[in-house]
């Protein structure tokens, strides 16, 4: 508990920021006004495929008013947030963004430390990885392995009440401590302040920005160092020399198969085991793929596929998890891409790694029609069981709904009713292969999926 003198000292130091920074001086509110009703509609989402730094607010730039809700309907007015004289900080995020999961423990320690200095507040903007819709950073469906390990499957929302519903369930799931506001219907803030998946701004009380970072909390960029530099908050920033050294190795097999239009991945492992810390630098050295692929680094951060190269410091018995991903499209086809990594202040450090990903062809032996729905099966490729993910929207009203499985002959398997969405399976008695999944009601078939069962 604070003494009287420190409560004093540190009412002075609020005194002097509000003096020295004096009345907010937004730009006019981009809104949004009264809250939304929840079967407001979200409006169309265009694509952003450009680096997420190059969009937003600067450094030095004012920024403008907006009131956003949280879940109870709680207001957060940027303009009344700011008259208390304290900086703020605004984070983005978006539950199936797990860059952002990863990084809810910083922001955790930041609202503890420092939530009574500075006002700390998450912003929930669109998907950044959903389930079954095209990702609007990437322009094609990229659900992301992590996700689909996890079981953070949601399509993009179309109405304001759906959006709720995935920030309900985020904050059941999840342990976050700084408040969390939604962005309207038309992504008003999205659009002004990003579009990007888990950026940061630092404001002053005078409403100008004096960091952003295009990611919350990736190397160089410290809002530890950012707070100190900016408002004497916290302690000094000193920043620890790089002499360590690391590994890499797979957490799995080199090369990935799966069916063609699928996203492969295949995983790996950065790990100081040192006593300092080491700067990497983590290179695409060549890429090998056909015409229609692409291929993205994904570390701390997920990166667009025409970015070669990125860098992560290490501290001390630190690891970071590496995942090359392979966008394939619909033919059968292979490719590769040579991985670099490379430790910068010791250059004898540094491990190449081959990745590759083969794609088999479509069995059509069942006859399924191109224009159902895609069905996200996890783990996939799978070898002792695996689960199906459905879209709740299959379960509205009364339906009676059935999955059927198909060998890679075409002979079908098994079929049983299906009450909820996920179904789980066991791959025992399976032999390796391609299977087909198919989920139909009574009007036809609905959603199919291919899964590769693997030898255990």
């Amino acid at each position: 508990m604070l003494t009287m003198k420190c409560r004093f000292t540190f009412l002075l130091t609020l005194l002097s920021l509000f003096v020295a920074y004096g009345q907010p001086n937004l730009k006019p509110s981009i809104g949004i006004g009264p809250e939304p009703a929840n079967n407001d509609e979200v409006c169309e989402i265009p694509l952003y495929l450009e680096s997420i730094g190059a969009a937003g607010y600067f450094v030095g730039d004012t920024v403008p008013d907006f009131n956003l809700y949280d879940l109870d309907g709680n207001e957060l007015s940027l303009a009344q947030s700011m008259a208390d004289g304290k900086p703020v900080l605004l984070i983005s995020a978006s539950y199936t963004c797990f860059v952002f999961r990863g990084k809810v423990d910083v922001i955790n320690q930041l609202f503890d430390q420092y939530g009574d200095e500075i006002n700390i507040y998450i912003i929930y903007t669109v998907e950044a990885h959903p389930n079954i819709d095209i990702s609007p950073y990437y322009g094609f469906v990229n659900v992301g392995s992590s996700n689909i390990t996890e079981g953070v499957l949601y399509e993009q929302p179309e109405t304001y009440g759906q959006r709720k519903a995935v920030v309900s369930d985020m904050l059941t799931n999840m342990d976050i401590h700084a408040p969390v506001y939604i962005d309207g219907p038309c992504n008003e803030w999205w659009a002004h302040f990003g579009p990007a998946p888990n950026n940061a701004y630092l404001i002053d009380p005078s409403g100008v920005v004096v960091a952003k970072h295009p990611w919350f909390d990736k190397y160089p960029n410290d809002m530890y160092c950012d707070l100190y530099t900016n408002f004497g908050i916290g302690d000094e920033c000193d920043v620890q020399p790089t002499v360590g050294e690391f590994d890499f190795f797979l957490t799995g097999d080199s090369t990935v198969t799966g069916d063609a239009g699928q996203t492969l991945y295949v995983h790996g492992k950065l790990e100081n085991n040192s006593d300092g810390n080491v700067l990497i630098e983590i290179r695409r050295m060549i890429e090998d793929v056909p015409a229609g692929w692409a291929t993205s680094m994904c570390t701390d951060i997920c990166l667009a596929p025409g970015t070669d190269s990125t860098s992560a410091l290490l501290e001390p018995g630190e690891f970071l998890l590496y995942t090359m991903y392979f966008y394939t499209n619909e033919v059968a086809n292979e490719g590769q891409v040579l991985m670099g990594f490379r430790n910068v202040d010791s250059p004898q450090n540094r491990f190449s790694q081959w990745m590759q990903a083969t794609t088999t062809a479509v069995p059509t032996a069942v006859g399924e029609a191109p224009e159902v729905d895609p069905m996200s099966l996890f783990p996939n490729p799978a070898t002792t069981g695996f689960q199906v993910q459905l879209p709740g929207r299959y379960f509205e009203g009364q339906k009676e709904l059935w999955m059927e499985v198909f060998s890679p002959a075409g002979v079908l398997l098994e079929k049983r009713t299906v009450d909820q969405p996920t179904v789980t399976f066991s791959a025992a008695g399976l032999s390796p292969g391609l299977y087909v999944l198919r989920l139909s009601d009574k009007r036809g078939l609905l959603a199919s999926g291919k899964l590769l069962i693997q030898a255990f």
